[in-house]
C-alpha cells in the first residue's frame, strides 16, 4: 500500500479521483480490501505449494485465516499511514524496508523472543508483527486461540486504518 499510494500521488491519480463521485472512504476501503484479499490468496498459494512440493500437513484453520486477514489489514493500514508523509516512490520503498526488515528480525518471526537480550525483548513487545506472529504460531502449532494476540492485532489494525485514512489526502498537494 505504501508504494501504491505514493505512486498514485506522483502520477496525479489522487488528484483525478477528487473530481469523481467516489468518496475518499470508499477508495480507502477498496484499497484495504484489495490488498488484504491479495495477501490471503497469496498465503493460500504458499500453503498449497508447501503441500504439493514438500508434502506439508500444516494448513490454517478459520481462526488463522481471520488473523492472516487482520494482519494484512494492519500492515496495509501501516502503509497508508506512512505514505501520508512520503511523496517519492523510491523513498517510500526505502522507508518501508527500513521498517519491515528490523521488525521481521526483532518480532520473533525467525527465533524466539525469549532468546533475545532483555532490552530487545522490550522492543519486540512494541512491534505489531510480534503479536501477529505469536498468534499465528500458537494457532497453527498448538491448535488454540490466543485471544490477547488477536485483540492486539485487531486494535492496531483499527488504529492504523484510522491514522492512514486521516493521513490520506484527498485534495491537491
Amino acid at each position: 500500500m505504501l508504494n501504491i499510494t505514493t505512486d498514485f500521488k506522483r502520477r496525479g491519480i489522487i488528484k483525478r479521483l477528487m473530481v469523481t463521485p467516489l468518496q475518499r472512504y470508499e477508495w480507502i476501503v477498496a484499497n484495504i480490501l484489495t490488498q488484504s484479499l491479495l495477501a490471503v490468496v497469496l498465503t493460500l498459494i504458499m500453503f498449497l505449494v508447501a503441500k504439493l512440493a514438500f508434502n506439508s500437513s500444516a494448513f490454517p484453520e478459520a481462526y488463522s485465516w481471520l488473523l492472516i486477514f487482520l494482519g494484512a489489514v494492519l500492515f496495509t493500514g501501516m502503509g497508508m499511514f506512512i505514505s501520508g508523509f512520503i511523496k517519492d516512490v523510491e523513498a517510500a520503498s526505502a522507508i518501508g524496508n527500513a521498517i519491515a526488515f528490523p521488525m521481521m528480525f526483532l518480532s520473533g518471526s525467525f527465533w524466539p523472543i525469549e532468546m533475545m537480550p532483555p532490552y530487545m525483548q522490550i522492543v519486540a513487545k512494541l512491534l505489531p508483527l510480534t503479536y501477529f506472529s505469536e498468534g499465528l504460531r500458537i494457532a497453527m502449532v498448538y491448535g488454540r486461540i490466543e485471544i490477547s494476540d488477536f485483540i492486539i492485532v485487531f486494535a492496531l489494525a483499527l488504529i492504523f486504518i484510522l491514522l492512514g485514512s486521516f493521513m490520506t489526502r484527498w485534495e491537491e498537494e
